[in-house]
């Protein structure tokens, strides 16, 4: 900010999705494994590119959830409960 003052914000990065993800949406966020935790923060952006990959379908697991999760006013773990 033009006053020096720091302000707290994020980005989500999306790719294609994987197998998990492909009949739910066009794409999915990037996922980054543990392994590469220490890489993704401390590489310049030109070399992590490769990390942004769909993550590999085997690691995930999908279920159904209550149709509450999609509205924000709501919160709790129940809301991602498998059904």
């Amino acid at each position: 900010m033009i006053d020096g003052s720091e302000i707290d914000t994020f980005t989500i990065l999306t790719t294609t999705p994987n197998d998990v993800m492909a009949g739910l949406h066009t794409r999915m966020p990037v996922i980054i494994h543990p392994e590469d935790y220490v890489r993704w923060m401390t590489a310049h952006y030109n070399d992590v590119y490769d990390l942004m990959r769909p993550f590999p379908a085997f690691d995930m697991h999908a279920w159904p959830v209550n149709a509450a999760v999609g509205n924000v006013r709501n919160n709790g773990p129940q809301l991602i409960e498998e059904r």
